[in-house]
């Protein structure tokens, strides 16, 4: 082999360090996250027409899956300490896998409700964390590597729909949770197999900070960006949940 393209292979290996094998994992893991969370959306229409569900009890499967999401976000720091951030990682994709693939056997609403809200409680667990992971190991980068971790949602949404209702079209509504399950489970064997286990320090709350800033003083910007937050949320969520049906229904396209 040539001395130069030796070279530029040690130069490629000194720059790729582990901190960047981290945040492709956690990449990925939110792509896996959007895969299984964008299936409902699309094949509502023909989900509901099916099992009989009315269009109250299709929003609701949106609502069991928040739900879901925000009761885990609290405790996630807690598990995490107690187990590692590696192993509660990998068990939240195997439990959201596991939740989307079962609906593969669904029967009715309160199945899908059921699993819907186990699909955003072990979903809610990777931002904490991931953030968590990758703040730690960028420091001043931080800003710039996260707004790249979170790109992996707009990715993993793109990809879900197109193959949703390809797999829908040709298979049935089923199969599409069934494969689409399944990146999650090789994410999860992956992170098992490559990220070392980090647990972190217990951290407690402390009413005033070093510099003399006291914790409630900080409410008063977080409060305007969490309710902005929670309005984009609800506009974002109401329309990519019912746009298809919208479409179908009243558009007449299939």
């Amino acid at each position: 082999m040539p001395i130069e393209r030796v070279r530029d292979i040690r130069g490629l290996r000194s720059r790729w360090s582990y901190s960047y094998t981290v945040l492709l994992l956690c990449w990925f893991g939110w792509i896996a996250i959007y895969l299984c969370r964008s299936i409902l959306a699309p094949i509502l229409p023909v989900l509901s027409e099916e099992l009989g569900l009315s269009h109250a009890q299709g929003g609701m499967l949106e609502t069991a899956y928040l739900l879901g999401y925000i009761v885990i976000k609290m405790p996630a720091g807690a598990i995490a300490n107690r187990i590692g951030i590696k192993r509660t990682l990998a068990i939240g994709m195997v439990g959201y896998a596991a939740a989307t693939a079962l609906n593969f056997l669904a029967t009715g609403f309160l199945h899908l409700f059921l699993l819907r809200f186990l699909v955003g409680l072990f979903q809610g667990v990777h931002l904490p964390l991931a953030n968590t992971l990758l703040s730690e190991r960028f420091g001043e980068k931080q800003g710039r590597i996260i707004g790249f971790h979170e790109s992996g949602a707009n990715v993993g949404n793109s990809i879900a729909y197109p193959v949703v209702v390809a797999i829908a079209s040709s298979w049935g509504w089923r199969y599409a949770f069934l494969l689409l399950s399944l990146p999650a489970f090789v994410l999860a064997g992956a992170i098992t197999l490559i990220l070392r286990e980090e647990r972190p320090e217990p951290i407690g709350i402390k009413e005033e900070s070093e510099d003399g800033y006291q914790l409630r003083s900080f409410f008063r910007y977080l409060a305007p960006f969490a309710l902005a937050h929670a309005t984009y949320n609800l506009c974002l969520r109401t329309l990519l949940t019912f746009a298809p049906s919208f479409l179908v229904e009243f558009r007449g396209m299939t």
